[in-house]
């Protein structure tokens, strides 16, 4: 049977897999010809999201399942205060987790908004690499 700290760290691989699989789609759907840019978006808000979960994961820090990344940085403060600072411009993405999914909730992203987002999202994950 494996031990409480297997079961985190496996746990916590789950939410890293998941991530590097938004990223990767993020990554893709930017590179078609097809105007995807807020599809593109929500999946680095995604990649982002469950990077700091995995973080948190990690850590044992609960959560919620809140799609604020603000709110899981702050919950990350306590333990690792410089990394939650680092990346703290991630929360700008919290906008792609649910209002770009419906019509009318927010404005179209357009190819400049997508990039930026991929790069918020492939920092997230750069900065986490020591989690992955």
């Amino acid at each position: 049977m494996p031990s409480r700290e297997e079961l985190i760290a496996q746990l916590a691989q789950q939410w890293l897999d998941k991530a590097q699989a938004d990223l990767k789609a993020a990554e893709s759907l930017a590179g078609l010809e097809d105007e995807l840019w807020s599809i593109v978006a929500f999946h680095c808000q995604q990649a982002a999201e469950k990077l700091i979960k995995g973080a948190l994961t990690r850590e044992q820090i609960e959560f919620g399942k809140s799609h604020d990344i603000a709110e899981h940085l702050d919950r990350l403060v306590p333990v690792k205060p410089d990394l939650a600072a680092d990346l703290r411009p991630a929360a700008a993405l919290t906008v792609y987790g649910v209002q770009v999914r419906y019509p009318g909730d927010a404005p179209e992203v357009d190819r400049e908004e997508a990039e930026r987002a991929l790069e918020l999202a492939r920092m997230v994950a750069e900065k986490l690499g020591e989690f992955s």
